[in-house]
């Protein structure tokens, strides 16, 4: 599923009526001979599994039931979770698997899988985390946690969209903290101002615009937490329908630290297009916060870790051509003590990059952020940013494509663009609605649930060279699961 389809999907689910939901309590830890320390490694082996969410999936004849599907590097083994893995219910709309992440949840050293199901029961929504063991993720020993669960603040509605965004990951002490992202709450007066819900250390905390010392007001349509990002000491939260002046749906996005702060994670700074040292500026639909990825980042000269974020805006209109949507993607880094700088603003009319901006190419529509070394933090010779463009015409085939840039060198002089056909990846690769990328070890991996995804290697995407036979990793579905093609994103 695209983000397209899932911007549309959360405006039209604000109407519904509310209804009751059950709370599950959580699983205990299932192992204790896991290799801790590798993220996305549900099987423990050492090595990163991807998981990755189609939430259009027809599941058992149920429209949009939603699935997920998983490969563990182990012994290859793949296969798909739906809500009837995990003792639910598949729901028509349910988009079970919307958001997706991992974490160390019990502290098992297995990593444990999060998917969110925002249309679940009216659209309130629910998430589930599914442990992992040295056998793989246990689906029957998972938790399922709703607005109504003990501890989460707040009451399930209608039109909520608990689930939407999901971010896990632990803080440099190695405590686990997860983020729930529900968009369509209504805090004040209207459906669809956002919120999100941050637990840490047995704590859950309700946090939007009317929150103590956060930037801005709740306000219809804005859809705080749409989006969410995290890294081990800041996160960035989407607000990408909120308008900066009279500019509606420009965007913005929130930066916190895991800090506490008047009981809630620290506000730190509110960045859109008019904010200073932000390249371009803020217009109605430039849609500003759409998507946006983290990674821990150590810069030149620091001897501490600070967070590079990266933020598509997909609907901006570059001057120079007067294309509309042509869409534009920045990095901005963010120092051990919370000061955010541009680090770089990118689109298809900066001078080397592949193309030119053209209306509806929608450059940013996904944007992911990579660690391409063994270190637990990237640095400018290890990073990596992949952009997706979700209406880029690819060659002869379908629509779609990629663009990735290295960080030790300038815009244009070291980026890569993979279309249908280049890279090794095939015909079919993007002849469905192009998905979300991301790395997976050694790996750029890109693909769709109905064909299958595909794993470029990050050293030929730094080198620019042509790979013959990149890694393919089929993804079958189970019994009554129909793939629709699309994905919400790869771990």
């Amino acid at each position: 599923m695209s983000k397209i389809r899932r911007i549309i999907g959360l405006a039209a689910a604000s109407a519904l009526a509310t209804g009751s939901l059950i709370a599950v309590t959580a699983a205990p830890a299932l192992a204790a001979n896991c290799a801790a320390g590798v993220e996305n490694d549900f099987d423990g082996d050492g090595v990163r599994d991807i998981a990755l969410g189609s939430p259009g999936d027809t599941v058992s004849g149920i429209d949009d039931a939603g699935a997920v599907y998983v490969r563990h590097s182990r012994n290859g083994a793949a296969y798909s979770i739906t809500q009837s893995s995990v003792g639910d219910s598949p729901h028509s709309y349910g988009h079970f698997g919307m958001s997706v992440d991992s974490y160390d949840a019990n502290g098992d050293g297995c990593s444990d899988l999060v998917v969110g199901a925002p249309g679940r029961y009216q659209f309130t929504g629910a998430v589930f985390i599914i442990p992992g063991s040295p056998n793989g993720l246990v689906p029957s020993s998972a938790s399922m946690y709703t607005q109504n669960s003990g501890g989460f603040p707040g009451t399930a509605e209608a039109g909520d969209n608990f689930g939407y965004a999901v971010a896990a990951g632990n803080t440099p002490n190695g405590q686990p903290f997860l983020i729930i992202g529900s968009p369509g709450e209504k805090i004040d007066k209207s459906w669809g101002e956002g919120a999100i819900h941050y637990s840490r250390g047995g704590t859950t905390k309700l946090v939007h615009q009317d929150s103590s010392g956060v930037p801005g007001a709740t306000e219809k349509d804005d859809y705080f937490g749409s989006y969410i990002a995290a890294t081990p000491t800041h996160f960035l939260v989407s607000v990408y329908g909120e308008a900066i002046g009279s500019k509606k749906q420009a965007g913005q996005v929130q930066l916190f630290s895991h800090s506490w702060s008047n009981g809630i994670p620290k506000p730190l700074a509110a960045i859109h297009q008019d904010s200073s040292g932000i390249s371009g500026g803020a217009e109605s639909g430039d849609l500003f916060g759409a998507s946006i990825s983290g990674i821990a980042y150590r810069a030149t000269g620091q001897s501490s870790n600070g967070s590079m974020f990266a933020v598509g805006s997909p609907g901006e209109a570059l001057r120079s051509n007067s294309a509309t949507a042509a869409g534009a993607a920045y990095t901005l880094y963010v120092s051990p003590s919370g000061k955010v700088s541009q680090h770089r603003y990118y689109h298809q009319d900066v001078s080397g990059v592949y193309g030119g901006a053209e209306s509806n190419d929608r450059f940013g529509f996904q944007v992911t952020l990579a660690r391409t070394g063994n270190g637990a933090y990237a640095t400018k010779s290890t990073a990596m940013l992949s952009v997706l463009l979700f209406g880029e015409t690819g060659g002869n085939y379908g629509y779609g494509a990629n663009a990735t840039f290295r960080f030790d060198t300038s815009i244009g002089a070291g980026d890569s663009y993979i279309v249908s056909g280049r890279f090794g990846i095939p015909a079919n690769a993007y002849s469905k609605a192009a998905c979300p990328a991301s790395s997976s070890g050694s790996y750029l991996v890109i693909g769709n649930s109905a064909e299958g995804a595909y794993g470029v290697p990050w050293s030929s995407l730094r080198a620019g060279t042509v790979v013959s036979n990149p890694v393919r990793y089929v993804l079958p579905a189970s019994p009554g699961v129909v793939s629709d093609g699309g994905c919400s994103g790869l771990l």
